[in-house]
């Protein structure tokens, strides 16, 4: 990220985190829904129990108690550019592998299962468009994970916005999702203005039935009940 755009968003949590202290409310959430974020990600198909996961943009890493709370046991790396959020986390979940890293600058040399990013692109910029920030993050991202990528952004269908809100167009966003893969799932119907993305890494094709490889399974199990249900 530009330093331009980096100190702004960090004096913005500074000056939150006076205001507020640590919490929530910190991280621009004062409704406490990080719960119902967090429950709408770890909805991308295929994650397993011990799946490994990069949080980008984590926060205090609270992503990693949550999932902890529903059962999940594998490997978290917790990653943010704001020192001051990474330090509490650290207190925290002491638990939790959190890190002060800006991808952009010094992309991780590992990869994990699954990248998960939940409102860290939802800042506008101004140093650079918004557009070519927020592909270069999906690129890097995309490369940080074997199975997929799970984000959220913020809705273009709104009448009223903030400054500090990016908004793209769905085409704009697709373009790039596209380019990275042709199996992807859109949420749109868990809040009027945000939606969720989910862009998986296997793509292949079964040519014999249209469909995506990874789906063969169900795909075996669903249309053979069927069929055996109605001879």
């Amino acid at each position: 990220m530009h330093d331009i755009d980096k100190e702004k968003i960090l004096a913005r949590y500074a000056s939150r985190i006076d205001e507020v202290g640590h919490g929530s409310a910190a991280l621009g959430e004062p409704k406490h829904r990080q719960a119902f974020f967090f429950d709408i990600l770890r909805q991308v198909d295929g994650l397993q129990a011990t799946d490994s996961i990069v949080d980008i943009g984590c926060g205090y890493g609270d992503l990693f108690d949550f999932l902890r709370s529903k059962g999940w046991q594998g490997d978290y790396t917790g990653i943010d550019i704001n020192a001051q959020l990474i330090q509490e986390g650290k207190r925290v979940y002491p638990g939790a592998e959190l890190t002060v890293v800006d991808i952009q600058d010094t992309p991780p040399d590992r990869v994990w299962d699954w990248c998960f990013c939940c409102q860290a692109l939802s800042s506008a910029t101004e140093a650079v468009p918004f557009m070519d920030h927020f592909e270069s993050m999906l690129e890097i991202m995309w490369g940080l994970c074997r199975k997929g990528l799970v984000f959220n952004l913020l809705s273009p269908l709104v009448d009223y916005t903030h400054p500090v809100h990016a908004r793209p167009a769905f085409a704009d966003v697709f373009r790039v999702v596209t380019g990275l893969t042709n199996r992807f799932a859109v949420r749109h119907d868990y809040m009027p203005y945000e939606y969720a993305i989910y862009a998986y890494k296997d793509n292949a094709i079964n040519k014999d039935n249209f469909i995506f490889a990874a789906q063969q399974e169900r795909f075996d199990e669903l249309t053979g009940g069927w069929r055996g249900m109605c001879r």
